[in-house]
Formats: C-alpha cells, sequence, structure tokens
C-alpha cells in the first residue's frame, strides 16, 4: 500500500482552502460596492428570506439602490427616511416587525404591517407576471426582488423567482431609450434577401429593443422622391401591423401583382412604447420585385425544366437551343435570370454563356475546378448540389442544408453550407481538412474524416453537431469521394436512388440506429 506524502496533503489542503475561499469571495463580491446609503433593504437567502432594514447585519444579503438603477443615490443625505409618518410616498415594503420580518405591497394599508421601509425618492408598486404584468421600462421602472404574495410573503432576491415583482422608479434615474436596426427583407424561409417575385410571401424584419408590447406599423412603398426614406410625395403600397418576438420586429406580406416589373420598394417599421411617450422608425434597403414571367421548375442536377402550360406539364431540353427553341428561356430557371443558382442547369454548364442559347458545357464539374478565388466565389457552373432542403438531422430541425464551393488553403473546396431558419439567418460552413484510409478488410475501409467549421461564432446549433471529427465504413474499391460534415461522401451520388438529399437522409438515419 502506498505511503501517504505529507507534502501532497498540504498541497491539497492549500488547495481546497485556496477554492473555499474564492467561493466566499465571489458569493459577498457583489456587495462589496453597496454602501450602507445605496442599500434599500436587506434578505437573509437568495430565496424564500424574510426581509430586515439597511442596517441589520445578521442578514447578510444586500439589494442596492447603485447596483440596480446604474448609478449611486446622492440627492438626500439619508435616503432611508420615509418623506411623511403617516402614508410616505417613498415606501419600497412594508414588513411585520422592524427586522426579520415578512412583506407586503406599499400599496397595502394591513394594520400589522405598520413597518415601513422607505429610499429616497423611489416611487414602487408590486405587479402580478401571472397575468402577464410587468415593470414599465419605458417610465424608468426596474425590478428589485420578487414576492410569493400581496402580504405575509416571502422575497426572493431574483425578480422572476415568484409571480408578484417590486417595480421601482426614481424621479433621479435616467430614462431608458430604445432603439431599431437592420431592417430586412426575407423570403418564407427566413433567408435574406434582395429580390422577389409578385405573388410572393416576405418578411419583414428588424431587431429592436423596445418591449414585446409596443405597437409596430409597416409601411411598404415605392420611393417616388428618391429620398430613400417614406415621406409624403411617395406611393404608399400597403400599411400593415407587425409584432414583437424575442427582440425581432416582424410582419409577413404578399408582394400584390400590380407593380411594374423591376420595380424597387422599401418598408419603413415604426415602433410606439404601449404608453406612447417613445417612438422611432427605420427604413429597410430596396426589394427588386420582377413579374414572373418565366415559371420553369428544374428537373434537379439535369439539363431539363417543367413548365405548366394550360394544366398540362411540359419536359423542356435545357442543352441547347437548337432541339428546344425555349432552352435559352427556361435554362433561366424560376427567377427568369441567367447564370445564378436556380438555373435549371446540370453542374459543370451555364446558362446562356458567350452568347450560347441553353446550358452549355464549360468542363467545371466540382469546386476544384476554378483555379483562382474569383472563380470559386462565383460558381458559375454551379458546381455544388443545388437544392435547398429542411432537416431534422442531429439538432438540424428548420435547417437549409445547400452545398457551396469555399476558398481555403489556396484551392476551392465543396462545403455544407447551413443556414439556420430563424427570423435573423445564421449561417456556417463545414468542410473537409484530411482524411485517412485505413486497409480494406472484408469489403469495408474505414476511414477517419477531419472538418473545420467557417463563418459561425458556435450559434448555429445544427453546424455545432454535425461537423464534428468522425470515423466511417465505406465499400473497398469505391471511387476517391469527398464528405461533407455529415459523414458522406460523393460516392452516394454514384448510386442509382431518388435524389441525392434523399440519400442522405436515409445514410444519416441508418448510422444513427448503429
Amino acid at each position: 500500500m502506498k505511503r501517504i506524502n505529507k507534502k501532497e496533503v498540504m498541497f491539497l489542503f492549500v488547495i481546497f482552502a485556496a477554492i473555499f475561499f474564492l467561493l466566499n469571495f465571489a458569493s459577498s463580491a457583489e456587495n462589496v460596492d453597496c454602501e450602507d446609503n445605496q442599500t434599500l433593504f436587506r434578505l437573509f437567502s437568495e430565496n424564500n428570506s424574510h426581509v430586515s432594514p439597511w442596517n441589520d447585519t445578521d442578514a447578510p444579503i444586500k439589494i442596492c439602490y447603485n447596483t440596480i438603477f446604474n448609478k449611486y443615490y446622492t440627492t438626500v443625505k439619508n435616503p432611508h427616511d420615509c418623506n411623511s409618518q403617516t402614508n410616505p410616498t417613498n415606501k419600497v415594503l412594508l414588513i411585520s416587525a422592524p427586522k426579520n420580518a415578512h412583506a407586503e405591497d406599499p400599496k397595502a394599508q394591513t394594520p400589522a404591517y405598520e413597518n415601513k421601509i422607505c429610499y429616497g425618492d423611489l416611487n414602487c408598486k408590486l405587479v402580478d407576471n401571472s397575468k402577464g404584468e410587468e415593470c414599465n421600462n419605458a417610465e424608468g421602472e426596474k425590478e428589485i426582488i420578487s414576492m410569493n404574495g400581496l402580504t405575509n410573503a416571502h422575497v426572493s432576491k431574483d425578480p422572476k423567482f415568484y409571480n408578484y415583482i417590486l417595480c421601482c422608479k426614481s424621479s433621479t434615474s435616467q430614462q431608458i431609450w430604445y432603439s431599431i436596426d437592420s431592417p430586412k427583407w426575407q423570403n418564407s424561409n427566413n433567408v435574406d434577401i434582395k429580390t422577389a417575385f409578385m405573388g410572393d410571401s416576405v418578411n419583414l424584419v428588424a431587431r429592436t429593443d423596445f418591449p414585446s408590447d409596443s405597437e409596430v406599423k409597416y409601411t411598404v412603398f415605392n420611393d417616388t422622391n428618391s429620398t430613400t426614406i417614406f415621406d409624403s410625395g411617395d406611393w404608399v403600397i400597403a400599411n400593415f401591423i407587425g409584432k414583437i418576438e424575442s427582440n425581432v420586429a416582424k410582419a409577413s406580406w404578399t408582394i400584390p401583382n400590380n407593380l411594374d416589373n423591376n420595380t424597387n420598394i422599401y418598408f419603413e417599421v415604426s415602433i410606439t412604447t404601449k404608453d406612447g411617450k417613445q417612438s422611432k422608425k427605420v427604413t429597410s434597403y430596396p426589394l427588386t420585385v420582377y413579374k414572373p414571367v418565366f415559371e420553369y421548375t428544374c428537373i434537379q442536377n439535369q439539363n431539363l425544366a417543367k413548365e405548366i402550360i394550360g394544366g398540362q406539364t411540359i419536359t423542356i431540353n435545357t442543352l441547347d437551343e437548337a432541339k428546344d427553341p425555349s432552352a435559352g428561356e427556361a435554362c433561366k430557371g424560376p427567377d427568369g435570370i441567367a447564370q445564378n443558382k436556380d438555373d435549371c442547369c446540370a453542374p459543370g454548364y451555364i446558362c446562356n454563356y458567350n452568347g450560347y442559347k441553353g446550358c452549355h458545357f464549360v468542363g467545371w464539374t466540382k469546386c476544384s475546378d476554378y483555379k483562382t478565388k474569383e472563380e470559386c466565389s462565383e460558381d458559375l457552373a454551379n458546381v455544388p448540389k443545388k437544392y435547398n432542403v429542411f432537416t431534422d438531422m442531429n439538432n438540424c430541425k428548420n435547417n437549409i442544408i445547400q452545398g457551396a464551393c469555399m476558398w481555403y488553403g489556396g484551392k476551392c473546396t465543396e462545403v455544407q453550407k447551413t443556414i439556420s431558419k430563424t427570423d435573423i439567418s445564421i449561417e456556417g460552413y463545414c468542410f473537409i481538412v484530411s482524411t485517412e484510409e485505413g486497409e480494406c478488410i472484408d469489403g469495408v475501409k474505414k476511414v477517419k474524416v477531419y472538418t473545420k467549421k467557417e463563418g459561425i461564432n458556435n450559434e448555429n446549433e445544427c453546424l455545432n453537431a454535425n461537423c464534428v471529427d468522425k470515423e466511417i465504413e465505406v465499400p473497398c474499391g469505391r471511387p476517391t469521394f469527398a464528405l461533407n460534415f455529415f459523414g458522406f461522401g460523393h460516392f452516394v451520388a454514384a448510386l442509382v436512388v431518388i435524389e441525392l438529399i434523399y440519400a442522405i437522409l436515409v445514410r444519416f438515419e441508418g448510422k444513427k440506429k448503429k
């Protein structure tokens, strides 16, 4: 049996003593800057506590004016004095005894609660959070503590612990000013957009710290006077109401069909507090609206498109205008604009390239074919998978998965782009840094995959959960492959399956069951 080393025991003792000291120091640090003349009252514990006046040192937890209002109260010499002996207006709480007492609503008149805690020029009241009541931030009210009843109550330092919240405001405290910023147009999938079609459903969003019960008004307009802000000379297209949730003002709206083609429209969002004392507004960037002249639907990863004419679906060959006169228009895809991500051309082809009508093969079939950073960024040949898909995979519910080319380490590589379906979208990228292949045993080879995340700060849960180093098994003798962050390679594309994305989902679900 190993003998106990006295030096090791002494070392451990010192470590535990230091930890004990730091924990005690941390628990009391919040009271270091709370002088007696800034103390409203004291508590005996964080929750389920009795209340004592500011000078009862048996109660260790101070509730401090300067901490709550972010400034020192210096208006009067002794702020604890009540401004009246009978019914003072600066009551903070009524308590059942001079100290170590139950608390009562400062506006109550129960005879047994004749002991008053007063402070400075504070005006306090209780609100019932279970009924949706809250402190009025616009008027400078601050949450002080919470209570488990209107009278005969215990107290918590946490204003959200019990239903009844003590709200106080000071005539010397600073006014809180709210803001609005980052107004954006988004499509129905909450992805930022700068173009849309008549008949599309769009979202109008902006970040804000206004209270959620504020009034939110939207005005959509055409900037007739070219001032980029709404004024009396502009053409009003629509007025409607929005709402605030999770610090985002939002409204949904369908673009009418009576606009001119290639029209720029703006929205102004105006927010006013419930009491009407604060109001601010901000104007968005322009959204370019087109008439949906071409209504073509791409057949995924092929030089084919579909068009519905008179209720019948017509398949169009987009490869060559000589084979189909509509190829030059159909290859533009749903938006009617050539050489962007929704073109109806297979990877390696470009719509209407260098005067050619239809999908023209340019030799770029994978991201690594791009030799410059500019080519990689533009991705004219639409090399990565063009689909958008919502998936329920491993923390990825309501996320859009896209293929993309990214310049990394001096070359162009394919990555998986993940966009969270939120009011303010969060984008992230995952790509393979390297792979290590093991030996082929019984027709199976183990491959270690090393990944890297780009473009986020740990805010995209889907990417964080799936863009991880892992070991997978693949059949031996398959072609060279590149893995996405869900652990599958492009070898899946060689399999004859319905569509690539469904193969990825089926494969992923199969791995989860192992």
